[in-house]
């Protein structure tokens, strides 16, 4: 299993929110950088949210 990066995750904040509209700030980057973010986790989360993201 290949972990995302934090910069992988910010790019991918950063096109929802280009695609999707909304606000570009993010509420605890501390918390995200100390996070176990998964591939598998954020395609949970994801599928999980896919209605919000479009």
């Amino acid at each position: 299993m290949r972990y995302i990066s934090l910069s992988e995750v910010l790019e991918l904040h950063r096109r929802i929110i280009e695609e999707s509209g909304g606000s570009t700030g993010l509420r605890d980057l501390g918390g995200l950088a100390s996070g176990d973010v998964s591939r598998d986790k954020l395609i949970e989360w994801l599928t999980d949210h896919i209605d919000e993201v479009r």
